[in-house]
């Protein structure tokens, strides 16, 4: 039973005023929990993000039917938009006629070669050319608009309105703390626990986000508000005393204490800022600081003192961190890590994908690609392969226009415009100075929002634009409030229009819910599956530092290790399209390991045939019917030949889901035998991955094995050569190609190898065993070193002096190993693998007591190394064999501030 006091508290509480702190708890949340998950970009994060906006809507129109209160009315265009905007993606999911579909697009028509009538998959029938990615996308902008919707009903005063704008001051600080401290005590772990698959957390302040930048833009759109809120509680202390009611102390501890921790708020954010080395993030911070005191200003809150005040203390901090890691701060203050190399290297890759993307616009104006489909759609217009997987366009006005063309730039303007209207109208007629700083914070968040978005693509992480969703509906509301208009509709009573309302707005929020469920549950094996793709790479590198690399004992295990992580990878695939089946990218993903499966079990197995040699089987054989030949590759390959059937399975899939995955066309291509058609559309298949992907430099290659198939050399050459000089591991499988029917000096004059293609037929020249090869691959490695350190980024241009010292070494050329060696060690000597390269040069060229405290370097960050501790043994044998026992002092190597000296001894747990 429950007990009596209970029952009486529980008859006592007024039960009308839980549905309104429901809401405001929700609307809190959004700004605080929902940005814990990756800012809403991971899928979970995006799901939670969507389900406090639903609660919130839910809350609110609860409290509605409670209270019988009317809600307030919107401006006509911010409900125009709110429609418009999700009827413009429903419509790109829509299923139209293909020709409709081809004329509004024509690249549906110009780029889709294998669809249409008698085209193998029939006609593409949506404006979207990714619809899954579109859902996703539509999700999230319905979760826009009712926050949205929330937002400007819940404010109906000024005291709102600075609520509003005080909780994004608390959540920028936190964020602003959370991630200094997770930057100065070195996390490798978003919030200590959470690991990132490609980016190491300690090498700037990023708090729960992905990207340092994203989470420099959520500081820099509440340092506005963090500044007013300092500004005021400062004006608050120096109140006059005549204003102050009899007996009143001066200024009590709380405000002291409050006035103080607003102070360090907004140092923090400045600090966090500085930290993040993100160079978009700190421009962003600076023009919302730059725009808050200006209308700061104009209201007569700032002065000339306190700007001066402001600018030393901005300057002091700025100097104490450049003292402090100033050589780490100029290499990274453009936004990207030099030692990353899938980041973004300068300015000119961000005009290529600009580029890119302008071409794309033109080429398909009025409504775009569909949301959400720019990772699909960019490399369609790109004019070189860089490598970069360019999932957003580095500018937001770009990608609206690619991905919603005309429509989308249409709303896009006319939503900046009426909020800019807002502003400007609410800064220059306000009578109160109060209103005039509550326009500060919200003039300076959305200014923030608009300059950032120039060359990044901050609108499209969720927490990154909710808060300024919130702020654009306290403005609307602020506006109505200043120009006196009235705030709710005529009449008092609560009639079915406004249930209806409530209800609508409710609607949308559970359909977003229900949109990212899928994908939310199928995220833990995606994340599984990217975890255990990085798993294998480390613990083969691992496996080939300790063993060797040239080593049967070595290759062996990788091959081991590959099968075991390969059948993980397959089985998290296969969990997570059983959730989500309309994943594209997943479907791609299976079809690719699965045919890996299968080359691995041939390898694993020692003289079993390849997919070449069982493609070339089924074509001399003749099947009649698919199931002919399905019955010999049972009896061939038992149930290994079900992988096969299961890549074509994934393929086909994948291109249905998105067409235009050129990866999956060329995968189709490949197993054309398993058709009845013997590989009738093998050349079709083949040239629309070229129409998709034309610089991918893996498509380019298979598409040079299927025209030297086909008796086309000439154009398998060509082919091959565009190959060559496009990044990826393709390039291995090239140089195996080339060096059995090239001799290296054609190669070099045919070719024009880089250093990564000339590093990788170097180890295949090598089996040739012809030295004249080999000393040509080393002249041309060299010329490559000299000239890419001109053109290179210093971490590229010394990985490739190393591969240049590591083929000299190889041939004996012990001078030119140490010089190259040396040229590799100057450009990056805090590389673990480049200084043991030197240490090695060194000490084959008998250079010891150059090599010893390199040695030692090594082995203090690699104790376990075998090689290195022997070398260090002999030294100290070299030593005492000195005429007289005369011993040297050994030079200590000088400690450097870029090296991290904390060693990491975690390392993949090898496969059982």
């Amino acid at each position: 039973m429950i007990p009596t006091t209970l029952r009486q508290r529980w008859a006592e509480t007024d039960m009308r005023g839980w549905p309104l702190r429901l809401t405001d708890a929700c609307l809190l949340g959004v700004l605080v929990a929902a940005p814990l998950f990756f800012g809403g970009r991971h899928d979970l994060g995006l799901l939670v993000y969507s389900g406090l906006v639903l609660t919130a809507a839910s809350a609110w129109l609860m409290h509605g039917i409670v209270t019988k209160r009317r809600p307030a009315e919107l401006y006509p265009t911010a409900n125009v938009l709110v429609i418009a905007a999700p009827l413009l993606l429903m419509l790109q999911l829509v299923e139209l006629p293909s020709w409709l579909v081809g004329a509004v697009s024509p690249p549906a028509d110009d780029r889709l070669v294998a669809w249409g009538n008698g085209a193998p998959f029939g006609g593409w029938r949506h404006l979207s050319f990714d619809p899954s990615a579109t859902r996703a996308s539509l999700a999230t902008l319905l979760t826009h608009a009712v926050l949205f919707l929330v937002v400007a009903q819940r404010v109906r005063s000024r005291d709102d309105v600075q609520r509003l704008v005080r909780w994004l001051g608390i959540a920028s600080a936190g964020m602003a703390l959370l991630a200094l401290t997770q930057y100065l005590t070195g996390a490798e772990q978003i919030l200590w626990c959470v690991p990132l698959t490609h980016r190491d957390p300690s090498r700037a302040a990023i708090g729960t986000f992905t990207n340092p930048n994203h989470c420099g833009h959520f500081i820099a759109l509440g340092a506005g508000a963090v500044l007013v809120e300092a500004v005021r509680r400062r004006r608050q202390r120096a109140t006059p005393a005549q204003r102050r009611r009899p007996g009143e102390s001066a200024v009590s501890r709380e405000q002291q204490l409050r006035e103080a921790a607003w102070i360090l708020a907004l140092l923090a954010t400045g600090v966090a800022i500085l930290l993040t080395f993100s160079r978009g993030a700190l421009l962003a911070y600076t023009v919302g600081l730059l725009v808050t005191i200006t209308v700061l200003a104009r209201a007569g809150w700032v002065g000339r003192a306190q700007l001066v005040r402001g600018a030393f203390v901005l300057v002091v901090c700025g100097v104490a961190l450049s003292l402090f890691q100033y050589e780490q701060f100029s290499r990274k203050a453009g936004g990207v890590s030099v030692g990353e190399l899938d980041e973004l290297a300068d300015t000119s890759d961000r005009m290529v994908i600009w580029r890119a993307n302008l071409s794309a616009f033109f080429a398909s104006p009025l409504v775009g690609y569909g949301a959400g489909t720019h990772s699909q759609v960019a490399p369609l217009y790109l004019t070189e392969s860089s490598g970069v997987n360019y999932t957003h366009a580095e500018s937001g006005y770009l990608q609206v226009a690619t991905e919603a063309g005309l429509a989308g730039v249409l709303l896009l303007a006319t939503a900046i415009a009426i909020a800019a209207a807002w502003c400007m109208r609410g800064v220059l007629h306000s009578g109160d100075a109060e209103a005039t700083v509550l326009w500060a914070a919200i003039s300076a968040a959305l200014a923030v929002s608009l300059f950032h978005s120039i060359a990044d693509f901050v609108w499209f992480i969720p927490s990154c634009l909710a808060p300024v969703v919130m702020l654009a509906a306290g403005a609307m509301r602020l506006s109505q409030l200043q120009s006196g208009q009235p705030q709710r509709a005529h009449g008092k009573a609560w009639g079915l229009r406004d249930a209806g309302k409530g209800f609508l707005g409710t609607a949308m929020a559970a359909v977003a819910v229900l949109l990212l469920v899928g994908p939310a549950r199928s995220s833990f094996q995606r994340d599984a599956y990217d975890r255990t793709n990085v798993a294998v790479k480390r613990y083969n590198e691992s496996l080939k530092a300790r063993v060797g690399r040239d080593n049967a004992e070595s290759e062996q295990r990788i091959l081991e290790s590959r099968v075991y992580y390969t059948d993980k990878m397959i089985e998290h695939l296969q969990a997570a399209l059983a959730v989500c089946p309309s994943d594209a990218q997943s479907q791609l993903r299976l079809a690719r390991q699965s045919l890996l499966r299968f080359e691995l079990t041939q390898a694993h197995d020692g003289g079993g045939m390849g997919l070449a040699n069982v493609r070339n089987t089924v074509y001399d054989a003749q099947f009649q019917s698919e199931q002919e030949t399905a019955a010999w590759l049972r009896r061939a390959f038992g149930d290994d030949s079900q992988l096969l059937w299961s890549a074509r399975h994934a393929a086909v899939n994948a291109v249905r889901l998105c067409p235009l995955q050129g990866e999956a066309y060329m995968i189709l291509a490949d197993l054309a035998f398993l058709g009845a058609g013997q590989g009738a559309d093998t050349m079709l298949l083949v040239d629309q991955a070229l129409r998709l992907n034309p610089h991918d430099g893996a498509v380019l290659f298979d598409a040079g094995k299927h025209k030297l198939l086909a008796g086309q050399e000439q154009q398998a050459l060509t082919l091959w050569k565009q190959a060559g000089h496009a990044p990826g591991p393709h390039r291995m499988k090239l140089a195996s190609v080339v060096s059995m029917t090239l001799p290296a000096d054609e190669f070099v004059a045919e070719f024009d190898p880089d250093w990564r293609l000339t590093f990788a037929a170097y180890q295949f020249y090598k089996l040739r065993g012809e030295e004249s090869d080999l000393h040509a691959l080393a002249t041309h490695a060299l010329q490559c070193a000299e000239l890419n350190e001109q053109t290179e980024l210093p971490n590229r241009a010394a990985h490739n002096w190393w591969q240049a010292a590591t083929i000299h070494q190889e041939l004996g050329d012990t001078g030119q190993a140490v010089r190259c060696a040396e040229q590799a060690y100057r450009l990056r000597p805090a590389c673990f693998y480049i200084r043991r390269g030197l240490a090695a040069a060194l000490f084959r060229a008998e250079r010891l007591e150059e090599a010893d405290p390199h040695i030692r370097w090594c082995l203090a960050r690699q104790p376990d190394d075998s090689a290195l501790r022997r070398w260090l043994q002999d030294i100290a044998k070299h030593r005492l064999a000195l005429p007289g026992a005369e011993r040297r002092p050994r030079v200590a190597s000088r400690p450097s501030l870029l090296i991290d000296h904390s060693t990491n001894t975690h390392e993949p747990t090898p496969p059982e």
